[in-house]
């Protein structure tokens, strides 16, 4: 038995999008927290990892510089979700 109502992934994933965007612009006080957020944790993981030696160790601060950084677009948009 099949649905009338089939929609594709990339209709569905811009419904989403979209969703996200009108919410993240309804209330300009969370979104200019969310703004400064990102913003001063980029300076924060910049200044950590600035200048990197062109050795082994380098390469080894460099994948802990990608492992944050892939934690932190995981991680922080649920942040909002536990406060």
């Amino acid at each position: 038995m099949k649905g009338d109502y089939r929609v594709g992934c990339c209709r569905q994933f811009c419904a989403l999008v979209k969703r996200s965007i009108i919410c993240t612009f309804r209330e300009p006080s969370v979104f200019a927290a969310k703004l400064v957020q990102h913003i001063v944790l980029g300076f924060v993981v910049g200044s950590v990892f600035y200048k990197l030696p062109y050795d082994v160790e380098g390469a080894v601060s460099l994948s802990g510089c990608l492992m944050m950084s892939v934690s932190i677009v995981v991680f922080l948009p649920t942040y909002a979700c536990i406060t």
